[in-house]
């Protein structure tokens, strides 16, 4: 109940965060599908699994655009007090929870026909709300990535951002191959060449 009312509160970041990584353990602990029961959500059609999704969306499109306009910080000068700006350190610490989320949100959202207490989501139009969600969420991974793999390598900023939204991203695309069908079109040849020395992998950024 407390977590549920942190995540429906207007709380500092901080605090959303704590909450979020309790449920990331939470979810690690019970599996993805306790994301489909949780805690009890008055008035959200979706329940629990809306709710932190809703949030976690939201946080995920704020801290990618805080990554790269600290990305651009830093390329930008050589001062040392803006290499250590606190934007790309927040999305540093707060993106991997918020990873993690999503990923299960994915494998609860696929689960949703199975299960006895999300049946009626099918009819009542909380699966069409729960993948427009998702949707919002993972085109924010998207536009980041398209920004991250620019041709240059100089456009790149932190690597382990870049990893790490893209696996995040493979791991929604497995599951709906058909989301986001153009941009992926737009995006796969600068993802085929990270494997084809890229020199922005010899340089060590990825």
């Amino acid at each position: 109940a407390g977590v549920t009312a942190v995540l429906q509160a207007r709380a500092p970041f901080e605090t959303r965060q704590a909450a979020l990584a309790v449920v990331a353990a939470m979810m690690d602990l019970c599996g993805q599908t306790w994301l489909l029961g949780g805690p009890p959500v008055k008035g959200v059609q979706g329940g629990f699994l809306q709710l932190v999704l809703e949030l976690t969306a939201v946080e995920v499109q704020v801290l990618l655009k805080d990554a790269l306009r600290g990305s651009a910080m830093l390329q930008a000068s050589s001062d040392t007090v803006v290499q250590l700006d606190a934007v790309p350190v927040k999305a540093a610490m707060a993106l991997p929870s918020c990873y993690r989320l999503l990923e299960a949100a994915v494998g609860a959202y696929i689960r949703i026909p199975d299960n006895p207490q999300t049946l009626q989501w099918s009819k009542d139009g909380t699966l069409k709300r729960l993948l427009d969600t998702l949707d919002t969420a993972f085109e924010a991974v998207l536009e980041f990535l398209e920004v991250a793999l620019e041709p240059s390598p100089d456009s790149l900023g932190d690597g382990m951002l870049t990893l790490a939204a893209l696996k995040c991203l493979c791991s929604y695309l497995a599951q709906l191959p058909h989301a986001h069908g153009e941009s992926m079109r737009a995006l796969l040849p600068r993802l085929l060449a990270l494997t084809g020395g890229n020199p922005t992998m010899r340089r060590g950024k990825l």
